[in-house]
This record gives C-alpha cells, sequence and structure tokens, in this order.
C-alpha cells in the first residue's frame, strides 16, 4: 500500500518494524510544501499492505519494488528497521542520493539478536527461521551491515536521533557521524517514536535541500 501527498521530485518514505505510512503523514505534509512529491509505504505484513511476515529482506524487496515504479527520485526518507532498509538495498536509483535516517538501527544483526534474547525466544529456532529466509531471499545475515554501507554512500546524509531512544542505540549515529558525508542532528526526550513528529526531523529534511 503506498501513500502519496504533493507533486514534484519523489521522496520515498519507508517505515520500521511494527511501523507503518501512515507514521511519516506530518513529515510528508512538511515535504509536499516544499515543492515535492512524498511517496511512503506500507512494508509486508504492516500496515494495509498484504503478508503474514516482516522480515529485513522483504523490507529490501519492498522498497526496491516501489523504487522500481518510479523513473527517478530526489531522495529516501527512513526510520528505524527502515533505515537498515535503504542502506541495504543495492537499487540503482539510490546511488548519489540524499537520505534522511530517522533513529536508524545501524547494528541491525546486534540489535536482533540481542532482542531476541532478551524476549526468551528459542534461539535455535531463531537460527533456524533466519537460515530459512537467508535461503529464500539468498541472503544471508552474515551479510547485513548497514553501519558499513552507510561509511560508504555516495550521497548526503542526514541523521535524526534521540539520545534517550530505547530501541536504536544513539551511539551507533553519533559512530556514524565521523563520516564526513553525515550529519547528525541529536533531540532530547522525544524518543523513537515521537521524533517523526518533530521540529527537528523538519530542520533534518531542510538541511538535506540546502
Amino acid at each position: 500500500m503506498t501513500y502519496s501527498l504533493g507533486e514534484g521530485p519523489t521522496w520515498v518514505l519507508g517505515h520500521g518494524w511494527s511501523g507503518s505510512a501512515t507514521q511519516f503523514f506530518p513529515l510528508m505534509a512538511h515535504i509536499a510544501a516544499a515543492g515535492f512529491k512524498a511517496l511512503a509505504f506500507d512494508n509486508p505484513a504492516h500496515g494495509e499492505s498484504e503478508g503474514q511476515y516482516g522480515h529485513l529482506p522483504g523490507f529490501v524487496r519492498a522498497l526496491d519494488g516501489v523504487l522500481d515504479a518510479q523513473s527517478s527520485i530526489a531522495g529516501v526518507i527512513a526510520h528505524s528497521m527502515g533505515g537498515a532498509m535503504v542502506l541495504e538495498s543495492q537499487h540503482a536509483s539510490l546511488v548519489g542520493k540524499p537520505v534522511l535516517l530517522v533513529a536508524p538501527v545501524l547494528n541491525y544483526t546486534d540489535n536482533l539478536i540481542s532482542a531476541v534474547e532478551h524476549s526468551g525466544y528459542s534461539m535455535k529456532l531463531f537460527h533456524e527461521v533466519v537460515d530459512d529466509i537467508a535461503q529464500a531471499y539468498q541472503y544471508p545475515l552474515s551479510h547485513i551491515d548497514p553501519a558499513a554501507k552507510l561509511a560508504q554512500w555516495q550521497g548526503k546524509v542526514v541523521i535524526v536521533h534521540d539520545r534517550q531512544d530505547r530501541f536504536a542505540a544513539f551511539s551507533e549515529s553519533e559512530l556514524a557521524a565521523n563520516n564526513h558525508h553525515v550529519t547528525l542532528i541529536a533531540t532530547e526526550g522525544l524518543g523513537h517514536g515521537r521524533i517523526l513528529q518533530s521540529d527537528q526531523l523538519r530542520q533534518g529534511f531542510d538541511l538535506l535541500l540546502a
């Protein structure tokens, strides 16, 4: 399911785990007011999209499908695991494009394993599921490294991240900001979700246009 607002060069917006395109509606209005088209989409098994299962390889495939349908894009915006989705995509239309990452999960694999361990879920079953997905998508977990791919990104990157984020490590964004093409905007007290409605996020988008 896709949602669009505005006319002009297209910015594609991708949400994270347990999210949906509707989280971007306030930012989409800002993008449209700036003379662009904002195009957000629901990932598999999220929002209004079909599917029973959600995982990063499926997210990447969904993003690539959205990009395939565009003649060109102006840039891309992603929240949480959506950041890993964008950075892991190898779609040609992303090359050299500006990216706005909101509370990105840059240490994706470590974050995933830690979450599973703390949930009490069977690690044996977890690895079996991961292996099944890796085989189906030809996408081994060991190949996933958003932080490394961010370091190699050829376009301008702005990260907006809250220091007290409990779901995505702010320290990883601090490390990423050591790259010359990455600018970090740190917020206080907005957490992982409310940051999507913040003035700082709109400022981050405007910075990419400067």
